[in-house]
């Protein structure tokens, strides 16, 4: 009986995730939409079930050393040459491609035109090439760098990497309403990152 009770909650929180990644789907993302979850399966992999219930589990060290493993150096190499918090862009490509061959290689793509490990869109910097690990990843680690420097704080920069450095102007002036996403994005990976400020 518990169990059953286990999986009508999992199944309840699965659609309710679904839906509200649909209805973040259609909000303006201004110069740089984030990649989303593409797919049930991607939100399924993120959740653990236990004896109490559902809880969110990061797992993105462990991916990192294994399905990421061949992209460990670049990334560290990017977080040192652009002054990232170490792991900092680790944990953001994790969040952005989970490490996954199908969308590294560009056979899987956002709804919003999105490729790569960083997700990169390429009508907004079409100086990369997005399906280029090694140059992607080094672009992403200057464009985080960059954000940083426009606003002086990580949880702004993540923000802006996911929404767009536009649409976080126009929130902090009280111009927009942050999307659930942009605020889970950037929470996500401050939390696993020790909150860094």
């Amino acid at each position: 009986m518990k169990s059953d009770a286990l999986i009508f909650v999992a199944a309840g929180l699965l659609a309710g995730i679904a839906a509200w990644k649909a209805a973040d789907a259609s909000v303006d993302a201004g110069e740089y939409e984030p990649s989303g979850v593409d797919s049930i399966s991607d939100v399924i992999d993120d959740f653990t079930f236990d004896n109490f219930g559902i809880s969110i589990m990061s797992n993105w060290r462990d991916d990192l050393a294994g399905r990421g493993a061949a992209y460990a150096p670049l990334l560290a190499a990017a977080e040192v040459r652009h002054g990232i918090p170490g792991g900092m862009l680790a944990r953001l490509a994790w969040q952005e491609s989970r490490f996954r061959a199908d969308i590294i290689s560009g056979r899987t793509v956002s709804s919003a035109g999105a490729l790569g490990i960083m997700q990169i869109v390429p009508k907004w910097h079409p100086g990369v090439d997005p399906l280029n690990p090694a140059a992607a990843i080094n672009y992403a680690g200057g464009y985080l760098a960059s954000l940083y420097r426009q606003f002086s704080r990580w949880d702004l920069a993540l923000k802006a990497y996911n929404w767009g450095p536009g649409n976080v102007r126009a929130w902090l002036n009280g111009q927009k309403v942050e999307p659930t996403e942009t605020r889970l994005y950037s929470a996500q990976i401050l939390n696993d990152m020790g909150a860094i400020a």
